[in-house]
C-alpha cells in the first residue's frame, strides 16, 4: 500500500494475484505487510473510524459481498495497524473501535479465531508527520487516512532479525546494515543460480545477502585483518550458537565463513585477499571460472569502482 506522490509510509500497488504480492513481498525487507484494500476515507482535518465504518456501511450489499468473497469460511480475526501514532490502542479502546465495524464483521461467515486465523482483517490509520504538536493536541487528534482490506502476506522484514549484524558470529569493522545489504541485492535482480562478486567484500555482508537469496558469491579485499580474521564478537555481546565446521578452502577466512555456517547457506566459491584494482587475480580467475559467468556485480558503495574497467571482471 501507500503514497506514489510525497513522503509516506504506504505504497500503493498493482499485483495480478496474491502469489504475486507473496513473491514480491518475500525480497522486500522494508515492507511490512501487504493488505487487499477494500475502502478507504482520508480528509487534511482528520477522519474518525465511526465516520468510516458508516461511509463502508453506506454502500450497496454486492459491493461488501465482493470485498468478503475472498474470505471463505475460514477463521479470521480483525487487526489494527497504526502509524504515527504514539501510544497503541488498549484492549478495551479496540473493542470500542472494533463495535463500528459489526455491520461488516457480523457478515464475515468464518469463526473468530485470536491465535492462528486463517484470514487477518485489517484496520489501517495514518496520522502523517508530527509537526510541532503538543502533547495535547498529539492525544486528540485524528488520522489523516483510514484503510479497511484483507492481509494478503508480511513483508520480508524478519530478515533484517535474522541477518542483525548483532547475532552474528563474525564481524567486521565496517558491516554493511542487512538492510543496505537486501536492497543491493534486490537491486542487481539477483535470484537463484546467479554468480555475484563484490570486489570490496569486506566482512561480505552483501554476499550474504545475496547467498539468500540463492546466488553464488566471490569476494576480493586488501584488508587482511577483516578477511582473515577469526570468529570474534564486540565487547558485552554473547555469540550465537556454534558455527558449523567450514569447508577447506574456507579455514583461511574463518569470519565470513561463520556467518555463513550460522545462516545455513552456502559459503563463498572464493574470497581472495587482493587488491581489486589489479582486477582479476590469478586466484579469482581459477576459482571462478570454473561456475559461472557473473551475473551481478556488486559493493557498497557502488561508485568505488565506477571509474575501473569492469570488462575483466565480467569476462570471468
Amino acid at each position: 500500500m501507500g503514497g506514489d506522490v510525497g513522503p509516506s509510509v504506504f505504497q500503493w500497488v498493482a499485483l495480478p494475484d496474491a502469489a504475486a504480492a507473496a513473491a514480491v513481498a518475500s525480497r522486500c525487507v522494508l515492507v511490512r505487510t501487504v493488505v487487499d484494500v477494500w475502502a478507504s476515507l482520508d480528509s487534511p482535518q482528520g477522519v474518525s473510524w465511526e465516520q468510516f465504518a458508516a461511509h463502508v456501511d453506506a454502500t450497496a450489499d454486492d459491493v461488501t459481498a465482493t470485498m468478503l468473497a475472498d474470505l471463505g469460511t475460514g477463521s479470521w480475526r480483525a487487526d489494527i495497524l497504526s502509524f504515527g501514532k504514539h501510544k497503541p490502542y488498549s484492549p478495551p479502546q479496540k473493542v470500542q473501535l472494533l463495535k463500528h465495524w459489526s455491520k461488516l464483521l457480523w457478515a464475515i461467515p468464518g469463526p473468530v479465531d485470536l491465535t492462528e486465523p486463517e484470514q487477518h482483517i485489517t484496520l489501517l490509520e495514518d496520522y502523517g508527520a508530527l509537526r510541532r504538536q503538543t502533547a495535547e493536541q498529539t492525544k486528540t487528534r485524528l488520522p489523516r487516512r483510514l484503510f479497511v482490506g484483507r492481509r494478503v502476506c508480511d513483508g520480508a522484514g524478519s530478515l533484517l532479525h535474522r541477518y542483525s549484524l548483532s547475532l552474528r558470529p563474525f564481524l567486521g569493522r565496517t558491516a554493511l546494515p542487512p538492510d543496505l545489504a537486501f536492497l543491493l541485492a534486490n537491486y542487481a535482480h539477483v535470484t537463484r543460480g546467479s554468480m555475484v562478486l563484490d570486489p570490496f567484500c569486506g566482512s561480505a555482508s552483501t554476499l550474504l545477502a545475496c547467498a539468500h537469496f540463492g546466488a553464488s558469491t566471490a569476494g576480493v579485499d586488501l584488508d587482511e585483518r577483516v578477511l582473515c580474521a577469526g570468529p570474534s564478537r564486540p565487547p558485552g555481546q554473547a555469540s550465537p550458537q556454534p558455527a558449523q565446521a567450514l569447508p577447506p578452502h574456507l579455514s583461511s577466512f574463518p569470519g565470513i565463513g561463520a556467518n555463513f555456517a550460522h545462516a545455513g547457506l552456502p559459503p563463498p566459491v572464493a574470497l581472495v585477499l587482493g587488491d581489486a584494482m589489479g582486477l582479476l587475480p590469478p586466484e579469482l580467475a581459477a576459482d571462478v571460472s570454473r561456475h559461472t559467468s557473473l551475473d551481478a556485480f556488486l559493493d557498497a558503495p557502488l561508485d568505488a569502482f565506477l571509474d575501473a574497467p569492469l570488462d575483466a571482471f565480467l569476462d570471468a
